[in-house]
């Protein structure tokens, strides 16, 4: 596995490599009482060898950076990013200034879920010094960030996913163009929303009652939402 960043204007680089085995005793080793619950891996590879299986057995929630090829990884895989089990697998691209996909970044309408600020961010360098970084490796950080936040707000790890992904950006023009010379999209065709994300005090459901009549639920709906005596799946 390696980790590919772009510094400055530079073109990106491998910053450093470890083997896939050392991956894989992560993987194990969080799956570990007591459970990681989210996972960052800012790491890609061609190899897939034994990670279909790691992140199968995971129960956490695994956010992968989609890698820094410029590529479809639909069509060329990367792994973790293309892993076939996507339940709890989160790979995000990361998008520039204008809102659109990055030129390095990987993109995919199967494989790649959602867009993060990956252009320029203040990170702190392998010598201790603070600079910026370019890279899918800065975008999925993010989206672990706000996992943990909802995490911490008392969501579950299966309500995370959903969650991150009904409350984007959508933006089908920068985000969902799959074909042409500048195709560059994405499942979504979204970018994380941080605050949208954490919102999840403000949620109202509208229903439409068997008489006609409308009324509303605010707040979570963690289980079930209560209606005339029954219990209703929130899905």
């Amino acid at each position: 596995e390696r980790e590919v960043m772009q510094l400055g204007e530079s073109e990106p680089s491998t910053l450093f490599e470890i083997p896939n085995n050392f991956l894989l005793d992560a993987l194990r080793y969080a799956n570990q009482d007591p459970t990681a619950q989210i996972i960052n891996l800012s790491v890609e590879d061609e190899d897939k060898s034994g990670l279909e299986e790691a992140l199968a057995s995971s129960t956490a929630l695994v956010i992968a950076a989609a890698g820094n090829d410029g590529i479809n990884i639909d069509e060329d895989e990367r792994y973790p990013a293309g892993a076939t089990n996507r339940a709890r697998l989160i790979t995000v691209a990361a998008y520039d200034g204008s809102g659109g996909l990055a030129p390095f970044s990987n993109w995919g309408l199967q494989n790649v879920d959602i867009a993060a600020p990956g252009c320029q961010i203040e990170s702190i360098l392998p010598t201790g010094t603070h600079g910026k970084l370019n890279g899918t490796s800065q975008a999925a950080p993010l989206v672990s960030f706000t996992a943990a936040l909802l995490y911490s707000e008392g969501l579950s790890i299966s309500q995370i996913k959903p969650r991150i992904l009904t409350s984007l950006v959508i933006d089908h023009d920068k985000l969902g163009i799959c074909s042409g010379v500048n195709a560059h999209c994405i499942a979504s065709e979204g970018r994380l929303d941080i605050l949208k994300a954490l919102d999840v005090y403000r949620d109202i459901l509208v229903y439409r009652k068997p008489d006609g009549t409308e009324g509303t639920f605010a707040g979570r709906a963690l289980d079930c939402i209560p209606m005339d005596g029954q219990c209703y799946d929130p899905t």
